[in-house]
């Protein structure tokens, strides 16, 4: 069976705090070195029990991002710029969490496949 690819950008504009609002020029862009294969993937989420003893999915950013991500363009905080997926998974701006959540669901998640694509 042949399954369809499905192609993504490896230029990625996230909707993070209204940035895909902005103007070009100021816009967060996050340039993708390479996709994830399935087995990288795979080692990106890990589980662990929380405090009351509940199952929770962990994912390990501070791999995926150096990995990943390459430069970064028009991020920056009070510690000065954060210019690539290694000086993100380094950050201590806990605001940048919906940021990382978004690249890693561009990274990790695809498409639906209907039956015989």
């Amino acid at each position: 069976m042949k399954l369809r690819s499905i192609v993504k950008s490896k230029e990625f504009i996230p909707t993070f705090n209204g940035n895909d609002e902005l103007p070009a020029d100021e816009k967060i862009v996050i340039n993708i070195t390479r996709f994830p294969t399935n087995a990288e993937a795979a080692k990106y989420k890990t589980y662990k029990f929380d405090g009351s003893g509940s199952l929770e999915l962990v994912f390990r950013d501070e791999i995926m991002l150096p990995a990943h991500v390459g430069k970064i363009k028009n991020l920056s905080d009070d510690e000065g710029p954060i210019d690539s997926g290694a000086a993100l998974s380094r950050s201590t701006n806990l605001l940048l969490d919906g940021l990382i959540a978004e690249i890693r669901q561009y990274l990790l998640d695809s498409e639906e496949l209907e039956p015989g694509e």
